[in-house]
């Protein structure tokens, strides 16, 4: 997996969305299945399962060795 910072201009140049105006971050899946883990702080993770070509993701929200099933996660995207 390939990770990059990149700016908000950059990525809406490359025609790749945006969320917010906090610092964002591409990430190129290589493989088959992979899964991002990211610490939210207080013993909290967010777990992203990336499968290649596959139309939805699996997120979850690990605390204290137990997960809370987001359910639907609904994004919106900022072509300005």
């Amino acid at each position: 997996m390939e990770f990059k910072n990149l700016s908000k201009e950059e990525l809406k140049q490359k025609g790749i969305p945006t969320f917010n105006n906090g610092e964002h971050y591409l990430l190129e899946s290589n493989n088959e299945q992979e899964t991002v883990v990211i610490n939210v702080g207080n013993g909290n993770y967010l777990t992203v399962s990336v499968v290649k070509n596959a139309k939805t993701v699996d997120v979850k929200m690990h605390s204290e060795h137990k997960f809370q099933d987001l359910g639907e996660i609904k994004a919106f995207y900022d072509y300005e």
